[in-house]
């Protein structure tokens, strides 16, 4: 079974809120595959199910140093430092948060992704949405779309360039 395959699943569960099933799904997740997302979905579950805010601070601040920008984990940060009495920072995490929701508009968010979606043939399209996971801060989709686009045309030059962008930024 993949990592992304384990992720998917251990997510859905986690939404469902089917904590035993999430909790043997990520117990079973095999240690070489253990990434980033297993830390994210185990501090999911120990915060939402066992109660353990200190080790689930711990995993959703190893995901918050790859995806600064995810506001749902940092409103989770936020839950976690309050319960552990650290009042101010639980404060400052959720004015992040809010901050990050509305940078992200969800009308133009869904106006993008609808005629974009419909449209995955062209290059362009692939692109704005690869710009939109690059905004929000999740590189891999990112450079996954402008692949994709440069894929329906290897001379798409604002696929290329963004891409440069992302190695350099990865280089630094």
């Amino acid at each position: 079974e993949s990592a992304d395959a384990r992720a998917a699943w251990a997510t859905c569960l986690l939404e469902l809120g089917e904590s035993e099933t999430a909790q043997q799904v990520l117990d079973e997740w095999p240690d070489q595959q253990r990434d980033i997302r297993y830390e994210k979905l185990r501090g999911i579950w120990l915060l939402d199910f066992a109660g353990d805010y200190a080790a689930a601070l711990d995993c959703l601040q190893r995901w918050l140093e790859r995806y600064p920008d995810d506001w749902q984990v940092r409103f989770r940060v936020s839950t976690c430092l309050r319960q552990l009495g650290r009042s101010e920072e639980a404060e400052t995490e959720m004015a992040r948060g809010e901050k990050l929701k509305e940078t992200i508009r969800y009308e133009l968010v869904d106006q993008i992704l609808t005629v974009a979606l419909r449209n995955l043939y062209r290059p362009e399209h692939r692109h704005r949405i690869g710009d939109f996971y690059r905004a929000v801060g999740i590189r891999r989709e990112a450079k996954l779309l402008f692949d994709m686009a440069l894929a329906v045309d290897p001379q798409f030059e604002p696929s290329r360039r963004a891409l440069q962008g992302l190695e350099r930024e990865d280089t630094n």
